[in-house]
């Protein structure tokens, strides 16, 4: 089994570092408020909620960017109604399992 997974960050300047300044750079920071905002106006009402998810030893986890998860959802082989997603206080985890390797 495979599971593909991808992480949202809902505000990633809650980031910090111990003076203060963000831990993520501009464009990350931008790269995941892009996201979330993709992510809740077209692709959230059609993915579906879990509460969340117990990973066996026998899975391989697959982190991808958000960019490259949505290249996955190829509209064929995977849609967006095949979409986890766990909606955790801080961030989207969005989740895609499957038996053959993407």
């Amino acid at each position: 089994m495979y599971l593909y997974q991808t992480i949202i960050s809902k505000d990633p300047t809650s980031f910090k570092k111990a003076d203060g300044s963000n831990q993520l750079s501009s464009a990350d920071i931008t790269a995941h408020q892009d996201a979330k905002t993709d992510f809740e106006a077209n692709f959230k009402s059609s993915a579906i909620k879990i509460e969340g998810i117990q990973i066996a030893e026998t899975i391989f986890t697959i982190e991808k960017s958000y960019v490259a998860f949505k290249t996955l959802v190829d509209g064929a082989t995977i849609q967006w109604s095949d979409v986890k997603y766990v909606n955790g206080g801080t961030e989207y985890r969005l989740i895609i399992v499957t038996e053959a390797q993407l």
